[in-house]
C-alpha cells in the first residue's frame, strides 16, 4: 500500500465528504436509541422529519423529555455504532481513485465520546488510512475543497466558501434549492460528472 502523498499523484480536486447523515446513518442510530429508552413514544418516520436536528423535533412533541433526547448522542458508543450508509464506502472508493477525499464533520460541543468515537468509526468501516484525512472543524467555510457533501440544509460560517454545497437527500433538506443534490451514493457517478465539471 502506497503512502498518502504517492496515492495523490495526479489529482487536483479536494472533495469534502461529512459523516453523520452521509457516511454515518445517525437517523437509525437516533431511531434505535429512542426506542430502547422510551418505547412508549411513537417514533417519527424517517419521512417525516423536518427538522435537522432529531432531538430538537423530538423535543417539540415531548418537552418534558428534552433532557434526554439531548443526551442520546453524547452517550459512549453513540457514534461509534451507528450503521454505515448504504453504498458510502463503495462510493467514498470511486472518489478517491480521482479526487483528494476528506472527512470534514463537526464535533459535538459535549465532546468527550463523539471525537474519539468518530475516528473509531471511520477506523472500522472505512479503514486506518481514512483516520488520517478527517478535519474536525466546527465551521466548515474554513476548510478549502471544490465540493462539499452535506445533509445540512445550510451551511454558514465566517467565510465564503471555496466548495459547493452538494447536498445529500434526507427528508429535513428538501426545502426548494437550486443546490446540486444526490439522492444516495448510487448517484456517485453523476456526483463525479458534477465535480469535473466544476
Amino acid at each position: 500500500m502506497g503512502t498518502m502523498s504517492e496515492k495523490g499523484a495526479g489529482k487536483s480536486k479536494v472533495v469534502l465528504v461529512d459523516m453523520d447523515g452521509v457516511l454515518a446513518d445517525f437517523e437509525l442510530g437516533y431511531q434505535k436509541e429512542v426506542a430502547l429508552k422510551h418505547p412508549d413514544i411513537e417514533l417519527i418516520p424517517l419521512e417525516k422529519r423536518t427538522i435537522f436536528y432529531a432531538d430538537v423535533q423530538y423535543v417539540s412533541l415531548h418537552p418534558h423529555l428534552e433532557d434526554d433526547f439531548a443526551k442520546i448522542s453524547e452517550q459512549p458508543g453513540f457514534f461509534l455504532n451507528l450503521p454505515i450508509v448504504k453504498g458510502a464506502k463503495e462510493a467514498l472508493t470511486v472518489l478517491d481513485k480521482k479526487y483528494h477525499v476528506f472527512l470534514c464533520t463537526t464535533p459535538m460541543r459535549a465532546y468527550h465520546n463523539c471525537v474519539k468515537e468518530k475516528y473509531q468509526w471511520v477506523e472500522h468501516n472505512l479503514g486506518f488510512e481514512f483516520t488520517k484525512r478527517i478535519v474536525l472543524t466546527r465551521d466548515k467555510t474554513i476548510v478549502q475543497g471544490v465540493v462539499l457533501i452535506d445533509d445540512k440544509p445550510e451551511l454558514k460560517g465566517c467565510f465564503s466558501p471555496t466548495w459547493k454545497h452538494v447536498v445529500f437527500d434526507q427528508p429535513y433538506n428538501r426545502k426548494p434549492s437550486e443546490k446540486f443534490r444526490i439522492s444516495n451514493w448510487t448517484e456517485v457517478n453523476k456526483l463525479v460528472e458534477y465535480i469535473d465539471s466544476l
